[in-house]
Parts: C-alpha cells; structure tokens; sequence
C-alpha cells in the first residue's frame, strides 16, 4: 500500500482516498469469496448425499473426487494453453519492434549518403514527405475506427 501511495502522489491522485477504495474493494471481494467458499461447500454436501442414496457413500464420494480431478485437469491445460498464447503474442510484439528498430537504423544510417546526392535532395526529399504524410494519415484514420 505505501508503494501505491507514492505512485498515486506523484501522479497527482489523492492517495488517502485511492487507499481507503482499495481497502474497501478488497474487504468486499474477501467477503465475496467466502460466502461462495460456504455456499459450494453446502453444494458438495447436497451433491454427495443425494449420490450416497442412489450409489452408495464410497462410490458417491469417488463420482464427486473424479468430476473434481477432471475440472482442474481442464482448468490446468486452459491455463496452458493460455500461457502459450500470451507467449506468442510477446514473441510477435518483440519481433516487430526489432523489425522497426532496424529500418529506422537503416533509415537513419542511409541519410547522410542519400543527403549527399542533389537529384535525392530535389526528389527524394519531397516523395520522403509525401509518403509520411500518407502513412501517418492512414495510421490515424485506422486508430480513430477502432474507438
């Protein structure tokens, strides 16, 4: 909580009243989970004495154990495969700043030998402009769309 105090006053933010939220947020979601925590617990109770009538206590308490073992088998391979996906993504992000880094590397690197011819400075210059203008253009037109 301290930390968060110093990032809510250096950002401007009243850092008393962004503590006492959190503070209230988290009682709420603690109290939340516990009467959810109480209320599957009584399920499970319902569950294995309506299945000990009809199966038996031993086979009622294995039918309930099994369905849990398959619901954190699936829980676990999601988890996965969700983690493999975020993975991915980063691996994506990554390789498409490093393709950026470099053309603006070479961009940068080609300027001064380009700087030195006058057809490029009379010709390349302006098409150079142009095509910024264009691309900005575009790019802003496709980030407006998406809001």
């Amino acid at each position: 909580m301290h930390l968060l105090a110093q990032f809510a006053t250096l950002f401007g933010l009243e850092a008393e009243a962004l503590i006492d939220r959190a503070k209230g947020q988290a009682i709420v979601a603690g109290l939340i989970g516990f009467f959810v925590l109480i209320a599957v617990a009584f399920l499970l109770v319902a569950a294995y004495l309506g299945l000990a009538e009809r199966m038996g206590p031993i086979w009622s308490a294995l039918i309930i154990a099994g369905i849990a073992l398959v619901l954190a088998a699936c829980i676990y391979l999601w988890a996965r495969m969700s983690e493999a996906n975020r993975k991915r993504e980063q691996a994506e992000k990554r390789r498409q700043m490093e393709a950026s880094s470099l053309m603006t590397t070479a961009a940068f690197t080609a300027i001064p030998m380009a700087m030195a011819s006058p057809t490029i400075r009379r010709i390349g210059l302006p098409l150079a402009a142009l095509a910024a203008v264009i691309f900005f253009s575009r790019r802003e037109h496709s980030g407006s769309d998406k809001a």
